[in-house]
């Protein structure tokens, strides 16, 4: 925790949080993003408790699997649409966008007349609204007490 001797010190500690404050603010979008993004991408393959996610027809699993698709991975043949899901932060860190540019996302979404709806966007930023918040937490209380904007080391990516 950081201590000020005076308040003076700790007038200036203000003004320089008054100055990082877009900084920080984009630092905590972005890590909230990108973990709504990761928990998409996750859900992409797997069966869901959602109510909405009816299993795929015998008809087309055995279609897949004859095309050379891995079964009992719905939504996921080649992996282009789970990768197209990306996200974007506006410059001024006032919102972050997470989504995909794949038409076939937005059939999954909602469903056709030919297939019923498999969401993943919404019940991503569903499922992942604790870890978000938590992050948010923990970069703030980590900038507002002078250790610098850190993600916190439970949800930082592990690289091999």
């Amino acid at each position: 925790m950081k201590t000020f001797n005076s308040f003076a010190s700790f007038a200036t500690h203000l003004q320089v949080l008054a100055i990082e404050t877009k900084l920080v603010k984009h630092a905590v979008l972005e890590a909230a993003a990108e973990e709504v993004q990761d928990t998409a991408k996750g859900m992409i393959g797997f069966y869901h408790d959602d109510p909405h996610w009816e299993a795929l027809s015998p008809e087309y699993e055995a279609a897949k699997v004859r095309a050379g698709f891995e079964p009992d991975a719905p939504l996921l043949r080649t992996g282009e649409m789970r990768e197209s899901i990306r996200y974007v932060v506006a410059t001024d860190g006032s919102m972050a966008v997470v989504g995909s540019d794949d038409q076939k996302m937005v059939w999954h979404e909602l469903g056709t007349d030919k297939m019923p709806p498999r969401p993943v966007m919404g019940p991503a930023g569903i499922h992942g609204a604790p870890r978000v918040a938590h992050i948010a937490s923990s970069m703030v209380t980590s900038w507002l007490s002078g250790h610098g904007v850190k993600k916190p080391a439970t949800l930082k990516k592990q690289t091999a």
